[in-house]
């Protein structure tokens, strides 16, 4: 049976969660997080997709993000983030396979106010405040918002 279709909003923001296969590692050390950024605003300018934030956790991400006017950029934009992400990191530790689980979350915000601050410090306040209360320190790249 085939997947139900994504619902994608033009010009409005949508909250997309990408988590690591089981909970994996995706980033592990400084620059697994900055090769990700930087692949990021180079697909964001090519397909059209606006980043208001993103929280980077070392098993995985949260972006704020808003398609244009063409509704497929942001999947394609993740496909592709996702497809360079996995092939680096498969790269680096001789290994095979996927390294996400399953499909992306998102879900897009119904009105268009500035969210990006409350995203941001929602993710951050929430991520920090569960980190220093567990065994497993989950770093992650500093809040961005703008």
């Amino acid at each position: 049976m085939p997947r139900t279709g994504r619902i994608v909003l033009p010009g409005y923001p949508h909250h997309v969660v990408q988590r690591g296969h089981n909970r994996q590692t995706v980033f592990a050390k400084a620059a697994d997080f900055q090769r990700y950024l930087d692949d990021l605003r180079e697909l964001k300018d090519q397909l059209g997709v606006r980043v208001h934030a993103y929280c980077l956790m070392t098993n995985h991400v949260h972006l704020l993000l808003t398609p244009a006017d063409d509704p497929s950029s942001l999947g394609r934009l993740m496909k592709v983030l996702a497809a360079r992400a996995t092939r680096y990191r498969n790269r680096l530790e001789s290994r095979s396979g996927t390294l996400w689980e399953g499909r992306v979350d998102r879900c897009p915000f119904e009105n268009k106010v500035d969210l990006s601050l409350h995203f941001g410090r929602g993710i951050e306040h929430r991520h920090r405040a569960r980190a220093s209360t567990s065994r497993r320190k989950n770093k992650s790249v500093p809040f961005f918002a703008g």
